[in-house]
């Protein structure tokens, strides 16, 4: 064994993707990959000094170690345990903290990871294809610890009529071809209320204000249609023939709406949230945001 068994510690232990191994830092800058059923020793990698916390990138085989005391992350290949490169994340201590901080961040794509650079108060992203940093934003302090938040993207779209949008395939953490629109309190404080489903389309109401202020429930009637295929329920996970959703379609419903009087201007926003299939999905989300303005039509 590498280092002084007296001394080494160990700070932090992850278990691989792959269920069978386990990496353990040692402070002394040493990773042991650790086979899970036999507790056998499988490979030790030449890392940082304080090296603790492995953060996983199972789709590119690698893992980013993070060295507590030292200025540079690792990056291992995790098909075959080695080291393939150190990257310098941070300068010398300057304060007398930890170079590195505890908590670390990797995007839905597993294209970017994101931490701290600790005594110098510094956060960094680090480009996962390039494996180089990309972006630096200096915040002062010497944050160790903190959660990391993925904002989903924000579409705006202006409705003063029945509309079509185009739609791109969402972005998603498996290859499955499909995605669904819900609706509900939780999207950006613009809600909907779902009222059925049936046949090629999903109806569902929001509230609208007219040019006095008074609020109307109002109904409306959507669906999506998959490539070169069908219309189908904005809620439904369907596919045909491995089409994807390219259209969202949005109509007033003149049945449901008759009780307010033709030419009202009505005023407000909805909005729908849009989620990977299958399991509902929350790390990859987009939110569609309708901002309102219509005029009520004659029958």
């Amino acid at each position: 064994m590498y280092g002084n068994p007296e001394k080494m510690g160990s700070h932090h232990a992850d278990l691989h993707p792959d269920g069978r191994h386990i990496y353990v830092g040692s402070t002394q800058g040493y990773m042991y990959v650790i086979n899970r059923d036999n507790m056998g020793i499988v490979n030790i990698i030449k890392t940082g000094l304080g090296s603790a916390h492995t953060t996983f990138i199972p789709k590119r085989n690698l893992a980013i170690v993070t060295n507590h005391k030292d200025t540079f992350v690792t990056i291992i290949n995790t098909e075959t345990h080695k080291n393939i490169k150190n990257i310098t994340v941070s300068t010398e201590q300057e304060k007398g903290q930890i170079l590195q901080s505890h908590t670390s961040f990797v995007d839905a794509d597993e294209n970017y990871f994101y931490s701290f650079a600790t005594d110098n108060g510094t956060f960094y992203e680090l480009d996962l294809e390039l494996l180089d940093i990309s972006r630096t934003l200096h915040t002062g302090g010497t944050p160790k610890q903190g959660v990391f938040v993925s904002i989903p993207p924000v579409f705006t779209h202006i409705m003063n009529r029945d509309i079509s949008i185009d739609i791109k395939p969402i972005q998603r953490t498996t290859g499955h071809p499909s995605s669904a629109f819900i609706g509900g309190d939780n999207t950006i404080n613009a809600p909907t209320n779902m009222v059925w489903s049936s046949g090629p389309s999903s109806k569902f109401s929001t509230m609208l204000n007219d040019e006095s202020g008074k609020q109307y429930e109002v109904y409306l009637v959507a669906n999506v249609t998959l490539s070169g295929c069908q219309n189908v329920q904005i809620n439904s996970a369907m596919t045909c023939e491995y089409a994807v959703a390219n259209k969202l379609n949005i109509s007033f419903d003149a049945t449901l709406n008759t009780n307010i009087p033709v030419g009202t201007r009505l005023t407000g926003q909805f909005s729908l949230k849009r989620l990977q299939w299958p399991n509902m999905n929350t790390t990859n989300t987009e939110i569609h945001n309708f901002e309102v303005n219509w005029k009520v039509p004659p029958l």
